[in-house]
């Protein structure tokens, strides 16, 4: 008790907000109550209060423990374990902390040695006494006293609910393999103990220990083979005992036909609409999936769809807030089309970790929409939280970022790596981008064979820059060291008019150098009839640097004369020096250079906002 009251009576009240004070020197922080509360205090009230409920066979949520934890007043701990005063809340929900002064004192406080403050006592609570306040003082050390008590009593959750575990309780066993899961209660995280834990609660018929063994299967990991037939069997069965995320999970994998389990909409409709009528945010979410495209016998109902993405996203759930984001930004589902909407929206699911919401807030801020001030740093800072966390599209967007030194310095390096990582996911932009990248030597080693392999994969998905690379592998055909594709013109041609038509300029040049026009251009050049040497009727590339040399005066048209100097990586003061005078390609065969080495990147643009993907599983609580 001594020890109590010293510790109390040294502090030095800063106070920071209406709500209570921090107590410089202990560590602690007064609550509205008139008490200062200690870190180990809490502690040690939070484990008999949880106890207490969990005796009750009560959630900690419950009034048992709201109950007891009164006595501390309007405190909370922070996320970094200091006992702070609840403050209140800025629109993402998160603790507004001190700064600046008070900051730096606090951090002094809880750096204060313990021995200081015994020093401190005796003058400190003698001055307490003849002030008549030590009344606050003796009932918070008596408080602090009664929870250490109460602590030693109980020894601690885990042994009360390994006790009750090891006697065959389900609800302790799924109870300790959550501690073992989560590292709570002094206990070492022990992913491995939990899994056995949580598969003694799902055999004994516990539905939480059910999902929980359902979810570690379908993750894999810790010593537990990756398993979505066993996930999809425990899933199953806490789904029959009512658990509305096994309803919800189980719906998910009928819907895309996992685990073993045949793709059934309409049992997937059925399952998460019993998840979504419990409130459980994931089964609103794929309710709204189904209304969204009108699967499982639902009819086709934006409107249904943002209202229960709605719900889903009042509950938190991040991938919710970014469909919600994508509806308000496209004006869909009875919605009104809303840019600030739109990014709050795309804000909180940022932040709560998902990765469209973070991409779709980084193409706001590298836009300067939603209310946003254009700021590529800020944007460049969004899509690598998404690229770190393996997301393709952010990785080709970070990508191009490095590659035109926007909101970071132009790296070629950088951005050759950011686009094979995406590229090995199978993104079609990224393979086109490494196909041209690899083709100029841009951020790695120039190589022909490389180029075309990627070039292929992207060309035949549809993407432009992949296209226009094919299409000047075939027109420059085996170069002198015997790398590339065997020289074919009408080939070539085919693949420039596909490019063309999706907006390409490079293939829009080549079709006009060539004169095959596509419908969407005019020839800036005349070649004169077919009957001009050349293949097939086509002016050899001779002919072709002549023909452009004598119009150079009409070639100020062209809108694409200074893009490609700094793309070329073979002679970067000739080609820029020829490309002012005429157009890039022109300069490419005015060189002799590869055509291939100097195709323009067909999708710089990218769309205003990123489709959200699928859900996935979501982590038990």
């Amino acid at each position: 008790m001594k020890l109590y009251l010293t510790l109390l009576a040294s502090a030095v009240l800063i106070c920071v907000t209406p709500s209570g004070c921090w107590a410089s020197g202990s560590g602690s922080v007064t609550a509205e109550r008139g008490f200062s509360v200690t870190p180990q205090a809490f502690d040690q009230q939070d484990r008999a209060c949880r106890n207490r409920a969990f005796q009750s066979k009560k959630a900690q949520q419950t009034p048992t423990y709201v109950m007891c934890m009164q006595q501390f007043g309007n405190v909370v701990r922070g996320a970094d374990g200091r006992i702070i005063p609840r403050m209140q809340t800025n629109a993402m929900g998160s603790n507004a902390l001190p700064s600046g002064s008070d900051a730096e004192q606090i951090e002094a406080a809880l750096n204060a040695q313990a021995q200081a403050n015994l020093q401190k006592a005796a003058q400190t609570t003698t001055t307490a006494v003849q002030a008549q306040t030590v009344t606050a003082t003796v009932a918070a050390a008596a408080s602090i006293a009664s929870a250490s008590e109460a602590a030693k009593e109980e020894s601690s959750v885990v042994s009360k609910a390994r006790k009750a575990a090891e006697s065959g309780d389900p609800q302790a066993q799924n109870y300790l393999g959550y501690l073992y899961d989560s590292g709570k209660d002094g206990l070492q995280i022990d992913h491995a103990q939990a899994v056995s834990w949580y598969r003694k609660a799902a055999e004994n018929g516990n539905a939480a220990g059910q999902f929980n063994l359902a979810r570690a299967y379908q993750l894999g990991g810790n010593g537990l083979d990756k398993d979505e037939v066993q996930a999809a069997s425990w899933y199953k069965k806490a789904a029959e005992n009512g658990h509305a995320g096994a309803q919800a999970q189980l719906g998910l994998m009928y819907k895309s036909g996992r685990g073993g389990i045949p793709k059934d909409d309409s049992q997937a409709v059925r399952l998460c609409r019993k998840s979504a009528d419990s409130d459980d945010a994931t089964g609103q979410s794929c309710l709204a999936t189904m209304y969204e495209s009108g699967r499982g016998g639902l009819p086709k109902d934006s409107v249904q769809a943002a209202r229960w993405y709605r719900k889903a996203s009042d509950h938190g759930y991040a991938w919710a807030q970014a469909r919600l984001g994508y509806m308000y930004e496209t004006g869909d589902g009875g919605l009104p089309k809303d840019a600030v909407q739109a990014m709050n929206w795309y804000r909180k699911s940022a932040e709560g970790g998902d990765a469209t919401g973070q991409i779709n807030l980084g193409l706001m801020y590298e836009s300067g929409r939603g209310g946003l001030p254009q700021d590529d740093v800020q944007a460049v800072s969004w899509y690598r939280k998404a690229a770190e966390s393996g997301d393709d599209v952010a990785q080709v967007n970070l990508s191009t970022m490095y590659e035109y030194g926007k909101g970071v310095p132009k790296d070629p390096v950088q951005a050759f790596a950011w686009s094979e990582k995406s590229a090995l996911q199978g993104n079609v932009r990224a393979e086109g981008n490494l196909a041209r990248m690899y083709a100029s030597g841009s951020g790695t080693t120039a190589d022909v064979m490389q180029a075309i392999t990627w070039a292929k994969k992207a060309a035949d998905q549809g993407d432009a820059t992949g296209q226009a690379v094919m299409g000047a592998a075939y027109e420059d055909g085996v170069d002198k060291s015997g790398h590339g594709l065997q020289k074919d013109l009408p080939e070539a041609i085919r693949w420039y008019r596909k490019a063309a038509n999706q907006g390409s300029e490079f293939a829009k040049q080549r079709l006009v150098a060539l004169n095959q026009s596509d419908g969407t251009t005019q020839s800036r050049v005349s070649t004169g009839p077919v009957s001009l040497p050349g293949k097939g009727g086509v002016p050899d590339d001779k002919l072709l640097t002549a023909l452009f040399r004598a119009s150079m005066s009409r070639q100020k048209e062209a809108t694409y004369n200074q893009t490609m100097a700094g793309l070329m990586k073979f002679n970067v003061r000739a080609t820029g020096f020829v490309s002012k005078l005429f157009d890039a390609v022109s300069a490419n065969i005015a060189l002799r250079l590869p055509l291939i080495a100097g195709v323009l990147n067909s999708s710089i643009t990218r769309p205003s906002c990123a489709v959200p993907r699928a859900s996935v599983a979501r982590t038990a609580s």
